[in-house]
């Protein structure tokens, strides 16, 4: 799906890494992407933030 919204394959495209040079706006960015695993179909979904900060929170503990 990135592919056909942004014309970029991230499997080939080596500068994909640059979008994530910050992760912290990588992160926010990230947040607004649809979270929810019941409505997945046909969107583009991620969870990969919300991994992170639940990380991120243990390791502060």
């Amino acid at each position: 799906m990135l592919l056909a919204r942004t014309g970029i394959n991230p499997k080939k495209n080596s500068a994909i890494g640059e979008l994530a040079e910050n992760i912290e706006i990588a992160i926010e960015q990230e947040k607004k992407i649809n979270e929810n695993i019941y409505q997945c179909k046909g969107q583009i979904t991620c969870n990969i933030g919300r991994i992170i900060d639940t990380i991120r929170k243990d390791d502060e503990k």
